[in-house]
């Protein structure tokens, strides 16, 4: 089969292939119309748009049209594999959707027409209310199967949303549908990031000064029981610790948290403020915001705060570093003509490009597959949520309530 272009990307001790080329190279799939009874065709055709959907956004395939290919449904089951090598196309999907017991089935099917295999037949089941979330499970499925790859299609995106006074943490899926809210007090609630068994964690002022909190028991619980003021929050890639910037008797550093233990590290030790830690894939880096130099610039160093270096040289307000789950690039937000955008560059500062132009953007976090970018703009009048590939291309607005900003991609 053919695959995406790849390349090694290497990049301060961490080897993590990725995609060269955007757009080239896809594989071709056919995605056959899904069949059901008459009274379940509007469901199955939805599920068929939203696995389609799915697949596009993956950036590893290209949708071959199945009423450009000639083939009949009687040429799937059994497969008559010369007429769909004629095709051109190296994989097929297809689904029969019915229904069970307790709510929608979707029995789904992928072919390896070059090499003539079903590749797999599997069964996904849902009530009536999640029936999106079997075409998600197919999609991830078929791009595992394919191409070794994790899937995003059942992530979730947890972010704050402001209303009046205070704020709240809501939580959607990755293409913006069933948002819901998971926490509004009254209070301020911000910055929410994602552990590795899906709980979230965030800044609140519940308590008269900002601190890291999750819910436990349907309250808000003190991750972190030091300090005067903490900020934001990411996991580490094993998910054995949390960096955090904390403020201690005036000075605001980096620090790490043991998640069993609670043992507490400090990363950083100077006058000036570092906030904003992201972790390098490997786990042996943090890259940061630091205003050492003068003005915020991202800068870099080891978890144990040795060998420090500057990241960004351009510009003279750079925040919000995020570092890619590939490896090879980080985002960051910098000040540009009076507006603030967003960029990607390389962990050694070299190859820097700029991803948005139009309002401001901000907040960007990258989805577990480092191929797209989750992020709040207001360049529709309020800040909203949109999606857009690792490169800047295929933006996409998924929340369109105003007020709606820092957005966290679920691991």
């Amino acid at each position: 089969m053919v695959f995406l272009l790849m390349s090694l990307v290497i990049s301060q001790g961490d080897i993590y292939v990725g995609i060269s080329t955007y757009g080239k190279e896809q594989m071709d799939l056919i995605l056959m119309p899904f069949s059901s009874s008459e009274d379940l065709s509007e469901t199955a055709c939805m599920l068929e748009n939203v696995v389609k959907s799915d697949l596009l956004y993956s950036l590893y395939f290209s949708i071959v049209p199945w009423d450009e290919t000639g083939v009949a449904p009687e040429d799937f089951m059994p497969a008559n594999w010369d007429k769909l090598k004629s095709t051109g196309a190296e994989a097929l999907a297809a689904a029969v959707v019915s229904r069970s017991f307790d709510g929608i089935s979707l029995k789904g099917f992928l072919l390896d027409i070059q090499s003539e295999n079903i590749v797999f037949e599997k069964d996904y089941r849902v009530n009536s209310e999640g029936l999106r979330s079997i075409a998600h499970e197919f999609s991830d499925d078929i791009v595992w199967a394919l191409t070794g790859e994790r899937g995003v299609f059942s992530t979730k995106i947890a972010y704050s949303r402001r209303g009046g006074s205070s704020s709240g943490i809501r939580v959607c899926d990755y293409d913006g549908y069933n948002d819901q809210s998971i926490v509004s007090n009254g209070s301020v609630n911000i910055a929410p990031t994602w552990d590795f068994f899906g709980k979230i964690f965030f800044t609140s002022y519940f308590s008269g000064k900002p601190e890291i909190v999750t819910i436990e028991s349907g309250r808000l619980t003190s991750f972190v029981s030091r300090g005067d003021l903490q900020f934001g929050g990411e996991f580490s890639p094993d998910g054995s610790m949390m960096a955090f910037a904390m403020t201690v008797d005036g000075n605001t550093d980096i620090y790490i948290t043991e998640v069993s233990s609670g043992i507490l590290s400090r990363v950083t030790n100077s006058p000036s403020i570092e906030c904003s830690p992201t972790w390098s894939p490997s786990g042996k880096e943090i890259a940061f915001t630091s205003d050492m130099a003068g003005y915020p610039q991202i800068f870099a160093c080891g978890v144990d705060g040795v060998n420090t270096r500057r990241i960004t040289r351009s510009g003279f307000y750079n925040t919000s570093p995020a570092w890619s789950p590939r490896g090879d690039r980080i985002l960051f937000v910098g000040e540009q003509s009076g507006s603030f955008q967003i960029f990607s560059v390389s962990p050694t500062g070299e190859n820097q490009k700029q991803l948005t132009a139009v309002g401001d953007n901000e907040d960007p976090s990258w989805s577990p597959d480092g191929l797209h970018i989750v992020f709040s703009s207001d360049r529709s009048g309020s800040d909203k949520l949109y999606t857009m590939n690792f490169d800047g291309t295929y933006l996409r607005e998924i929340i369109s309530s105003p007020g709606s900003a820092m957005p966290a991609w679920s691991k």
